[in-house]
């Protein structure tokens, strides 16, 4: 813990060094109305916490799902203007519902 407090002002720098390519994606996103956010395993709750943030900064509708609930409910109606995101768990494979 103390090692990643020590190296926290390092990850910083790195991602204000990524600024453009931050900007980029906002601006590719900006106009959306809708948010999906996907995460199964270590991803669900931060897949929660991403959507309850962008709630709360851009008051756009953004909900949080893990893939298991996507099949027959909230993915059928979504379209192109609906973008989602999503954070894979590092043991998970393609494809793989568990």
């Amino acid at each position: 813990m103390v090692k990643g407090l020590a190296d926290l002002p390092a990850r910083i720098g790195e991602i204000l060094a990524t600024e453009d390519d931050i900007a980029a994606i906002a601006a590719r996103y900006a106009e959306a109305e809708h948010m999906f956010f996907v995460g199964r395993v270590r991803g669900w709750p931060v897949a929660r916490e991403g959507a309850q943030k962008l709630k709360e900064i851009s008051h756009v509708h953004a909900e949080a799902y893990q893939p298991s609930e996507l099949k027959h409910g909230p993915l059928c109606p979504t379209t192109n203007c609906s973008p989602r995101t999503s954070r894979p768990s590092r043991k998970s494979k393609p494809g793989a519902a568990r």
